[in-house]
């Protein structure tokens, strides 16, 4: 039976369109992504858009989409993953976009309770009932200056929350969430303990600010814990350590959008979507854009101009 829980993450094929605001939702397909652009004052899921999307942008969130088909190699999903992007006024200062998916509950045998609606249809092969609208949907704060590469790896990142990079296990309150999916059965402490079912880890006063590990048994990378919880951020990142910003990481927590080098997959991230079962290229790919156009690096250091993405 499929339910739809919402949950919000935050923070990052070619075509004729006009780019002035649009009559009706454009929509851009590649093998494996269905992708609704909302113009300015269209309306998903009780959100309404701020902002119009030109040509630019939707070739490069298209890229982003590619990138992902381009690396994950499990075969494509039987039924396309559909995306729903708008901007979101809404969106505090410092973060630059947040995902929200819905979720499919597995059978009760599972070890884990749930997983993301693009999990079910690409990863474990599942037919969903085509009467939800969206699997995904994306905010992106206009309120920046991107880069064409900065933009794209904007939306590499929110993409990946989708494919299962997030931990639901502690909300804004303190409790445990009775409920995981396979991110939050595979986090542990510095000692093996696993926070999603050992006891010391019932509220997330216990966890927070502590060195937390996201792994499989045979590989392990450390998650994004500061001191201070984030809603979004906190739990669902990797990262190399407590303070800095891994340097060529497109999962890690926060970016610089105006940076232009390539957008590239490091070892880091490709380490992550191991551990939580994708099979990807054994290397980490780089994704070259038409026209000279350079990708961003994520990994900044504070000094620079980083926002967070969720």
């Amino acid at each position: 039976m499929l339910k739809l829980r919402i949950t919000l993450s935050l923070l990052a094929v070619s075509a004729v369109v006009s780019p002035s605001a649009f009559a009706a939702i454009t929509t851009m397909e590649n093998a494996c992504f269905s992708i609704n652009f909302y113009n300015s004052g269209d309306s998903t899921y009780n959100i309404t858009s701020s902002a119009d999307w030109d040509n630019s942008r939707i070739q490069q969130t298209m890229n982003a989409a590619q990138l992902w088909v381009d690396t994950i190699t499990n075969p494509a999903p039987l039924q396309k993953i559909k995306i729903d992007l708008l901007y979101d006024n809404s969106l505090s200062g410092s973060v630059l976009g947040g995902s929200m998916s819905g979720m499919y509950f597995l059978p009760t045998s599972n070890p884990y309770d749930f997983a993301t609606t693009t999990e079910a249809k690409w990863k474990l092969g599942i037919t969903l009932d085509s009467t939800y609208s969206w699997d995904v949907r994306i905010i992106i704060n206009p309120n920046f200056s991107f880069s064409a590469n900065g933009f794209t790896r904007v939306l590499v990142h929110e993409i990946g929350h989708a494919l299962g990079v997030a931990s639901y296990l502690y909300s804004s309150n303190n409790a445990r969430s009775p409920y995981s999916n396979l991110w939050d059965s595979l986090l542990v402490d510095s000692a093996g303990n696993r926070l999603a079912t050992d006891p010391q880890y019932a509220t997330k006063s216990a966890a927070v600010g502590q060195k937390i590990y996201l792994s499989d048994g045979t590989e392990s990378v450390q998650v994004y814990n500061p001191a201070t919880f984030s809603q979004g951020s906190s739990f669902s990142h990797p990262t190399d350590d407590d303070s800095t910003i891994t340097r060529g990481t497109i999962l890690n927590y926060a970016t610089d959008p105006s940076r232009t080098d390539e957008v590239c997959f490091s070892e880091l991230d490709l380490a992550t979507l191991r551990i939580l079962g994708w099979s990807v290229i054994p290397e980490p790919s780089a994704f070259g854009l038409l026209a000279g156009i350079g990708v961003l690096a994520l990994a900044v250091s504070r000094r620079r101009r980083s926002r967070k993405l969720a």
